[in-house]
This record gives C-alpha cells, structure tokens and sequence, in this order.
C-alpha cells in the first residue's frame, strides 16, 4: 500500500529585491605626475556595475591637493572607464596617492598605473582592497619581493607606499629583510589626516637589496 502527501497548494513567487551595499574600496598609487627621461605616470579606473540596479557611486582622491569627491552612477551592467583618472576627473597634474571608492551596489574594479613612453606603456595593475582588508592598528602583514639596486639608472627599484583613510590619519612602521631574513632598515611612516605617503627603499638601504 502507497501514500502520498497531497499536493502543497500553489504559492506566489516572490521576486528578490536588488543587492543594496554600503563598501568603499582603496586603490593606491594612483597619480599623474612626471617619470624620468620626458614620461609622465598616469591611472586608468574601470568600474562594472554587475546588478541591475543603478549603482551610486563616489570617487575620491586621497592625497595631496584637497581635490573634491566625485559622484557618479553607473547603470546595471555597465561598465566606466576612466583613462588618466586625475585629469578626468580632476583636471590635476603632479599628484600621486590612493583611490577611495564608494558604492552602494557590487562593482567590480580594475586600476593601472603605467609610464607613457614613446616606445609604448610600461606599468601595473593595482590591487583593490575592501575595507575589511585593511591593516587595522597593531595588525602586521607582509610583502614578497623587494628589490633595489644601489644605481639610479639601472637595475630594479621599489617604492613603498602607505595610505591613511581614515580622517584621523594613523602611523605605520615598513620594516626590510634581506633574503637571509635579516633585518636590515625601516620605512617610517606618520600622517595627522587621510592621505597617502611613498618612500624609497633607497633611503633605507642605500647600498642596494638584490631581494627582500
């Protein structure tokens, strides 16, 4: 003998409401400021709205320059473009710092800082981090590969760059190892506001680090 349950009465389908978000993100070294030999350093932002919601969007630039933030929207789908972000959006020249942006939908973010040769463009991409990516104070995190040759026309150099986005500013010690694991200098960092600060590994270890 078989049973069945009887059938569950019909429902109404219910349609999700679009995502809401409330992140920031933070891309440094971002600029647009002189290289060596007539270059100039530039950034690209692209920003792709995956929902379907329009996506209220702020930009803001942390650094030097007291430039205002931006607001923008990018319509579900759509993805923006901004080639050279400071001049953009900002019209400003001689500046390097960090990115902040605001949404209130997902994006997804790609950013690049590349030297403008006559022979074509030589850069990188930046990284992106949301705010739960931080280093949070006493927090310590590390970076791979760092290399300085003690030429300043030849080899490889690193900078370092540090960024601040809270309005309170904060500090930050960059302690270096050479590849024995020793250490062999420090980059010290200090800001009272928001902002963003890059120093040479050369002014650490001005003899040269082959890897660090």
């Amino acid at each position: 003998t078989a049973r069945f349950a009887p059938p569950k009465p019909a429902t109404a389908r219910v349609t999700a409401a679009p995502r809401t978000v409330d992140e920031t993100w933070t891309i440094h070294g971002a600029g647009r400021t002189a290289g060596q030999n007539n270059t100039q350093f530039v950034s690209d932002l692209a920003l792709t709205n995956l929902g379907t919601a329009t996506a209220n969007v702020t930009i803001s630039f942390v650094g030097p320059g007291a430039l205002p933030a931006k607001p923008v929207t990018i319509a579900g789908g759509a993805t923006t473009v901004y080639r050279n972000v400071l001049d953009a959006l900002w019209s400003a020249t001689g500046l390097v710092g960090a990115l902040s942006v605001h949404a209130d939908q997902p994006l997804v973010l790609h950013a690049r800082t590349y030297n403008t040769a006559a022979t074509g463009t030589f850069g990188v991409a930046l990284p992106v981090y949301s705010s739960d990516h931080l280093i949070g104070e006493g927090e310590t995190a590390d970076s791979l590969w760092v290399q300085q040759d003690p030429s300043s026309s030849s080899g490889f150099r690193t900078n370092v760059g540090v960024v601040f986005p809270d309005a309170g500013g904060g500090d930050a010690v960059v302690a270096l190892y050479d590849a024995a694991g020793s250490a062999v200098g420090t980059l010290n960092y200090s800001s009272a506001s928001a902002g963003f600060q890059q120093q040479s590994v050369a002014s650490a270890v001005p003899s040269g680090l082959p890897v660090g």
